[in-house]
């Protein structure tokens, strides 16, 4: 495993990860793509088959999750964990709904994200757009297949404090 960190939390990161068995993190940048980047640059030198990519917003993911998008690399590129959408959905703009989003093809991304490195680390040499969401719009961008795997109810993005009640 290979943590990339911002480089004010090197410190608190040595002392939570003490005595595993894994590479020294690599600080981030100033976004996600740089943060990818620095990752993926990183692992250069041991040229991985595959590269999983995942938020530490995300702190709830399991092994069989984990398992399931590893698997999903043998059927393409890149594999991500997704969880359909069961809310209606609305196209709004200015306030005004524009549109009702079919829900049946709409699915809410997670991760962790998997790709085979080096299609990841070409994609992000051949461009200088750094505003993808996640990685796999990344090699939509270039027409490289993206397959999907069920992900998990559990695997809750912590982006707000309340996102934290009742778990």
């Amino acid at each position: 495993m290979l943590a990339v960190i911002h480089p004010d939390h090197y410190d608190f990161y040595i002392k939570a990860t003490e005595g595993l068995d894994i590479l020294d993190p690599v600080g981030g940048g100033s976004t996600r793509a740089e943060s990818t980047l620095a990752g993926l640059n990183a692992l250069k030198n041991l040229a991985p088959d595959y590269v999983l990519v995942h938020d530490a917003a995300r702190p709830f993911v399991d092994s069989h999750l984990i398992k399931r998008v590893i698997d999903g690399l043998t059927m393409a590129a890149g594999c991500i964990p997704a969880i359909a959408v069961t809310d209606t959905i609305k196209l709004v703009a200015n306030n005004r709904i524009q549109q009702t989003l079919p829900r049946e093809n709409l699915w809410r991304a997670q991760t962790p994200q998997g790709f085979h490195y080096p299609v990841l680390l070409d994609c992000f040499t051949k461009t200088t757009d750094n505003a993808f969401t996640d990685e796999a719009s990344l090699l939509e961008k270039f027409n490289i297949p993206v397959t999907m795997v069920m992900g998990s109810e559990e695997n809750i993005k912590i982006t707000f404090p309340s996102d934290l009640k009742g778990n």
